[in-house]
């Protein structure tokens, strides 16, 4: 797994750049509803907890966490993903990721 960094895109949302390797796993805790995940290429497997359902998020496809906890995102192939949130990462950065935006 490489990950680029935090950088704030056009619309000044907060954006973490990491590439997958097959079958590597990413997990998020905590609250991360809202958090967009995007695939930039491959094919990204992602859990969140109390979904019935499993979300297949391939190249050009996002998906909005909607659930607390635990979401696990498995790369299906080799992969890029951007985690981005619009209104709330800013606030629960580190004080040294915001200061590289």
């Amino acid at each position: 797994m490489v990950i680029m960094g935090p950088v704030a895109n056009e619309w000044k949302e907060i954006i973490m750049e990491m590439v997958l390797g097959n079958g590597e796993i990413v997990s998020i805790d905590g609250d991360a509803r809202k958090l967009v995940i995007s695939c930039r290429y491959g094919d990204l497997w992602i859990t969140q907890p109390g979904d019935p359902a499993d979300h297949l998020v391939p190249a050009g496809q996002q998906f909005v966490v909607s659930r607390k906890g635990r979401i696990a995102v498995t790369a299906l192939s080799d992969a890029r993903m951007h985690i981005a949130d619009p209104i709330e990462l800013k606030q629960a950065c580190l004080p040294w990721q915001l200061a590289t935006t």
